[in-house]
């Protein structure tokens, strides 16, 4: 069950990035109020910048752990600044 949150937020900030609303881990200011219609859970920015933060101050990261996977907040937040294409 941790694994699978942790895995949910690594792909919701895939897809949002692929979709341009997000670049690193800032939203990109001409898609701040863009719906996404197939993503209803991100329907406005105020949910994206709460998933952002959440990788931010470690929820992620801890998610992570819970599930087994030793990785720390620093270390997360690097490789998911850097678009790693793998994670696990």
């Amino acid at each position: 069950m941790a694994g699978e949150v942790a895995l949910q937020a690594i792909r919701d900030l895939r897809m949002l990035r692929k979709r341009g609303m997000v670049k690193g881990l800032k939203i990109v200011k001409d898609h701040t109020d863009v719906p996404l219609n197939d993503a209803l859970e991100y329907k406005n920015s105020h949910e994206v910048q709460k998933l952002l933060r959440d990788f931010k101050n470690g929820t992620v990261a801890w998610w992570c752990r819970a599930s087994g996977v030793r990785i720390d907040n620093r270390t997360l937040l690097r490789r998911m600044q850097d678009d790693y294409a793998v994670l696990f």
